[in-house]
C-alpha cells in the first residue's frame, strides 16, 4: 500500500521506478534530486522501500513531500528483495515507457531520456535500453547489442517499453539486467546500449535479488 502520494494532473510520459532496500533509503534524496534536475519531460516517480520501519526512510519521505513532480512511496515491511520489488512496482504503471533507476544512481545528463529513448523511436522491436556509469562519451548513437554477447552485469539505469517489462517481471536468483536481456532475445526483440548517457553510481550495498529459504526473516 502507498505510504504517501502526490498526484499530478500533467500528462506524464514515463514511469520512473526505484526499488530500494531499506539500508539504501538514505541514498534516495540525491538520486531523486538528480532525476528532478535532469529530466525535461513529464514523469511519475514510484519508490518501493523494501524492509524496515517507516522511521528508517524518514529522510526520503520528507524529501518527496517537498517535490512538485508526481510521486508514490510504497513500503514492504517484510523484505521481498529486488526482483519481487520490481514485480510489485510494475503492477501500477500508466505510461508507455518505464525507467528503472537504482537509488545509488546519480544522473548528471540533462539529455539522458532522449538518448535512451532514441532506439525506441527507430526500432519497433526495441524492448529495452541499458547504459553504464562514468562514461566519457558525450555524443554517439546507441548500439544494438549482439544476441550472442549479452550484457550480464547489473545495470543501475535502464529504459523499457512498458508492455515488455510488465509481461516479463524478473524472477529467481538472477540479476534483472541479465534476466530481461534473455527474455527480450527469447521473444525476438532487441536490446540496445546507450553509451553516451552520463550518470554515476555511488558506493552502496547490493539489494538481495531473491529470498532464499534461510533469508526470509532477515533484511539485507
Amino acid at each position: 500500500m502507498p505510504e504517501k502520494a502526490r498526484p499530478n494532473n500533467k500528462l506524464n510520459l514515463i514511469d520512473i521506478l526505484i526499488p530500494t532496500a531499506v539500508h539504501s533509503a538514505d541514498l534516495l534524496p540525491d538520486c531523486l534530486e538528480s532525476i528532478e534536475q535532469n529530466t525535461g519531460v513529464p514523469y511519475r516517480v514510484t519508490v518501493l522501500i523494501d524492509g524496515g520501519m517507516r522511521e528508517d526512510f524518514a529522510k526520503a519521505e520528507t524529501f518527496l513531500a517537498a517535490q512538485e513532480f508526481e510521486w508514490r512511496l510504497l513500503h514492504e515491511r517484510q523484505p521481498v528483495y529486488l526482483n519481487k520489488s520490481i514485480t510489485e512496482l510494475i503492477t501500477d504503471v500508466h505510461h508507455p515507457l518505464i525507467a528503472l533507476v537504482m537509488p545509488h544512481v546519480r544522473i548528471t545528463d540533462d539529455q539522458w531520456f532522449g538518448k535512451m529513448k532514441m532506439p525506441m523511436d527507430k526500432d519497433w522491436r526495441a524492448a529495452m535500453v541499458d547504459s553504464v556509469p562514468n562514461t566519457k562519451a558525450a555524443t554517439g548513437r546507441p548500439n544494438l547489442r549482439a544476441r550472442k554477447n549479452p550484457h550480464g552485469d547489473a545495470c543501475g539505469l535502464m529504459l523499457f517499453r512498458a508492455k515488455f517489462l510488465v509481461h516479463n517481471p524478473p524472477s529467481g536468483d538472477v540479476e534483472p539486467t541479465q534476466f530481461l536481456h534473455d527474455r527480450a532475445y527469447a521473444e525476438g526483440m532487441n536490446v540496445w546500449h546507450a553509451g553516451a548517457v552520463k550518470f554515476e553510481e555511488v558506493q552502496h550495498r547490493k539489494h538481495r535479488l531473491w529470498p532464499s529459504s534461510s533469508a526470509h526473516q532477515t533484511s539485507e
